[in-house]
């Protein structure tokens, strides 16, 4: 009875097995991007949304020539190809909550444990790029992991209400400047200028054409009180490496859910044949 009990456990293994398997392929067909994402008028900015991600990466992927030259490339590039936007109506419909498909273990903790997983920020840029939504540090992370990939020092710097990034520009003169992909502005100094004389980004978020009340409540933010610098190679290491490993993991699992009825298999066909002696 035991025995018959084992086996119907590891074939109930085995098509669980099988399932989430085709759920991890049927991922690779299914995009984050919600199509209206283009058209989404609860945003932070009207017409957010004007890359798509061929455009994005057509942008991102040119030949790294002058390091000032390509952190504007790339920021405004970021600014074009995210919505700011994080609203609880779009949970679902712009897969704030990883939807199943792409990844069964991040879904279902954003159902087990929501005040952590059920709004999800993306730490690999490329399916970031993909989904199109985020809050100004969707933008920043965005913006670090390319720099780094282009082996470019960046940092991301949390201010009291805003995320933006610092990148070296210049490697010789230790050139460091702001990067705010949100807003789609590039300030041309490095953060303790900015913390010590919070008005010289003003000129930089007037020229993008940005009103005077919102330029004031930018200012106010970079001053020095509350501010942070990452200290890290990442920002948020814990989540990055956890979001990472569960995606090797969603691989892992299926396989491994399969291997007691394969061995099962293997040990029959091993075994040897017990026939009745004449």
């Amino acid at each position: 009875m035991s025995a018959l009990l084992n086996t119907h456990a590891k074939k109930i293994l085995l098509v669980a097995g099988i399932l989430l398997l085709g759920v991890n392929i049927t991922g690779f067909f299914i995009s984050l991007k919600n199509p209206d994402v283009y058209i989404e008028e609860k945003g932070l900015f009207k017409n957010d949304v004007l890359l798509s991600d061929e455009q994005f990466f057509s942008i991102v992927d040119q030949g790294l020539t002058n390091r000032k030259t390509y952190a504007r490339k790339l920021n405004e590039a970021v600014n074009l190809a995210i919505v700011h936007y994080w609203g609880d109506s779009g949970t679902h419909k712009y897969n704030f909550r990883i939807p199943f498909y792409e990844n069964f273990i991040l879904f279902s903790l954003g159902y087990l444990i929501p005040d952590l997983f059920g709004k999800w920020e993306l730490f690999d840029y490329k399916k970031a790029v993909e989904r199109s939504v985020g809050l100004c540090s969707q933008h920043a992370i965005i913006i670090s992991q390319i720099l780094k990939e282009k082996n470019i020092p960046a940092k991301m710097v949390g201010l009291k209400g805003h995320v933006v990034v610092t990148a070296q520009v210049d490697e010789k003169k230790a050139e460091w400047w702001i990067l705010d992909g949100d807003y789609g502005v590039v300030i041309e100094h490095n953060i303790n200028e900015i913390e010590k004389q919070p008005e010289i980004v003003r000129p930089f978020y007037q020229r993008k054409g940005y009103d005077s009340p919102t330029i004031q409540v930018l200012v106010d933010i970079y001053g020095k009180e509350g501010n942070s610098v990452s200290k890290l190679s990442r920002h948020y290491p814990e989540r990055y490496y956890f979001e990472t490993l569960s995606y090797i993991l969603k691989w892992i699992i299926p396989f491994g859910l399969m291997v007691p009825y394969v061995r099962r298999g293997e040990n029959r066909a091993r075994a040897p044949y017990q026939g009745e002696e004449y």
